[in-house]
């Protein structure tokens, strides 16, 4: 199995540390939303948008549950995507929209919510993409 650079950095780290939840589940959450969630969309072609945007409410509540019951901060996440700027070879336009994301996230906690909407977009977009190149003759 190969994985890609978000879940490597984020597994390396785990390898590393695993005690480490407060950094480590934040690292996987990205990688899950930015890595696997395109291909999951893309291989359940009859789910809408509608559909898709209508779990957010369970994500959202998933996410405040375990960043309480781990005490992991909104500073973590600038940590976390600081350290995939440094160790993970991707683009520069995602380094971006991630460092946006961390930023976000640590200085200003209401934008937790749009931020995380934001990956899943990002990950719905890459999925559709996905779904064109598919069906090009």
């Amino acid at each position: 199995m190969r994985f890609g650079p978000l879940w490597t950095r984020a597994l390396l780290g785990y390898t590393e540390d695993p005690n480490a939840i407060a950094r480590l589940l934040p690292m996987m959450a990205t990688a899950h939303i930015i890595e696997d969630l395109p291909d999951a969309i893309y291989h359940c072609r009859t789910v809408t948008k509608d559909q898709y945007d209508a779990v957010f409410h369970h994500i959202k509540r998933c996410i405040d549950t375990t960043r309480r019951s781990h005490h992991i901060s909104y500073n973590a996440w600038a940590d976390i995507l600081e350290e995939f700027k440094l160790y993970v070879p991707i683009p520069t336009n995602t380094i971006r929209f991630l460092l946006a994301v961390g930023i976000a996230v640590a200085w200003l906690p209401p934008l937790l919510d749009p931020a995380i909407r934001k990956m899943r977009d990002v990950a719905w977009g890459l999925a559709q993409a996905k779904v064109r190149i598919s069906q090009a003759p």
